[in-house]
C-alpha cells in the first residue's frame, strides 16, 4: 500500500492495474445472475475517477448535469443524467474547443479528464456522509419549524406584542433566505450568458436572468417589528 495523494495522475496509474480486475468481476455470473459492480468512496475520490473537476465546479454532480445553483432550489424539470459516453464527449469537446484550459471547463460540464473506469455513474453509490448530512439537515429544519410553532403558541398566550415581533423576525428571515438563493441564481445565469457558445444559448440565459431579477424584486422585506420596538 502506497501513501500517496489521490490525484488524477496517481489514480490513473492505480486504475491501469485494477481495471482488468474490475472487468473480470463485472463479467462474473452467480446463480444464473450477472454480477453488477458498484463503486463507492468519498465524493472527491469519485469525481476524480470520473474525470470531473470537483465540488467547486459549476456542474459538480456525478450523476446529473444540474448546475450547482439549482441544487438548493426545487426545479420543475429533472436535469439530464451523466453517462460515461457523455463525459467522454464533453471531455473531447473541452480538449478540442476549450483548448484544455481549466478556465473553460465549466462550459463542458466540468469534464476535466477522461473517466478512469468503465462503470456507469448510475452504478456508483452516493457517499454515505452526504446522505446522512441531508437527512440530519432535513430533520433539523423540521425540528426548527415545530419548535417555532410551540414558541409562538407560548408567546401568544403570554404577550400579543411579542408574538407580532417574533412573526416579523421569522418572516424577514425567510425572505432574506429566498433573496440570497435568487441572487446566487442570478450570478450563475450571468456567468452562463457570458460563457455561452451561441446567440441562442445566450438569449435563453438572458431570458432566465430577467425572470430571476424580477423574482428578486418581488421578494418582500417587511420592517422588523423588533427594530421598531427598540427605537420606540
Amino acid at each position: 500500500m502506497a501513501k500517496i495523494k489521490d490525484t488524477y495522475e496517481n489514480l490513473e496509474i492505480c486504475m491501469s492495474i485494477l481495471q482488468p480486475q474490475l472487468e473480470n468481476l463485472s463479467s462474473l455470473v452467480w446463480d444464473g445472475q450477472k454480477v453488477v459492480l458498484f463503486l463507492f468512496g468519498d465524493f472527491d475520490f469519485l469525481s476524480k475517477l470520473y474525470g470531473l473537476s470537483g465540488t467547486q465546479g459549476m456542474f459538480p454532480c456525478l450523476w446529473c448535469l444540474a448546475p450547482k445553483s439549482h441544487m438548493r432550489m426545487a426545479q420543475k424539470k429533472e436535469p439530464p443524467q451523466r453517462y460515461l459516453a457523455s463525459i467522454r464527449r464533453d471531455f473531447s469537446c473541452f480538449q478540442k474547443y476549450g483548448k484544455g484550459n481549466k478556465k473553460n471547463v465549466s462550459r463542458y460540464h466540468n469534464c476535466l479528464h477522461l473517466p478512469l473506469v468503465n462503470t456507469e455513474p448510475s452504478e456508483c453509490a452516493p457517499p454515505y456522509l452526504h446522505i446522512l448530512l441531508g437527512i440530519v439537515l432535513k430533520h433539523h429544519r423540521m425540528l426548527e419549524e415545530s419548535t417555532h410553532k410551540i414558541d409562538m403558541q407560548i408567546a401568544s398566550a403570554l404577550d400579543t406584542d411579542f408574538t407580532e415581533i417574533a412573526e416579523s423576525v421569522y418572516s424577514y428571515g425567510k425572505n432574506w433566505t429566498r433573496a440570497e438563493q435568487i441572487k446566487e441564481k442570478i450570478n450563475f445565469l450571468q456567468s452562463c450568458a457570458i460563457l455561452s457558445s451561441s446567440d441562442e444559448e445566450r438569449q435563453n440565459f438572458e431570458k432566465d436572468l430577467s425572470s430571476a431579477e424580477q423574482a428578486l424584486e418581488e421578494v418582500d422585506f417587511e420592517p422588523l417589528g423588533l427594530v421598531q420596538s427598540a427605537h420606540n
